[in-house]
């Protein structure tokens, strides 16, 4: 219980700083794929407009600097909507994303700014205000 409310108000502390930036806290590097994967759904599901998108999980690589995943819906079987993929680069102050579309052949970047979260080898991922994809 102690440990929820030090990250809420962690979590409230970084999404103020992000406002005073003129950006929006998307999620923790570390987190993205649990505690947060809320965040990261929420993320792909305002991109295709789709509230049932979820997450692979057999299909998630990582790797320092890396995370992919396939996502879309499962009905009978999976639906595979698109693709996933983020990059940090080598200087830790910025990610690169790429989101495939399987099913229209697009492909949506976007560059987004990256901070170390208080040195415990966390990154804070956000994204400008008035950013939209880039197709």
């Amino acid at each position: 219980m102690l440990y929820d409310i030090s990250y809420k108000l962690k979590l409230k502390g970084v999404e103020e700083e992000a406002e005073k930036m003129k950006y929006r806290y998307l999620f923790s590097w570390n987190n993205m794929l649990g505690r947060e994967e809320w965040r990261l759904l929420k993320f792909l599901r305002d991109k295709f407009g789709d509230d049932q998108i979820e997450i692979f999980q057999n299909s998630i690589k990582r790797s320092d600097k890396t995370i992919g995943f396939s996502f879309g819906q499962t009905f009978e079987k999976e639906e595979v909507y698109g693709s996933f993929h983020i990059t940090i680069s080598d200087s830790n102050a910025s990610a690169n994303v790429k989101i495939f579309d399987e099913v229209n052949g697009d492909v949506w970047e976007i560059d987004l700014l990256v901070k170390e979260s208080l040195g415990n080898g966390d990154f804070s991922i956000y994204m400008k205000k008035d950013d939209r994809t880039k197709k």
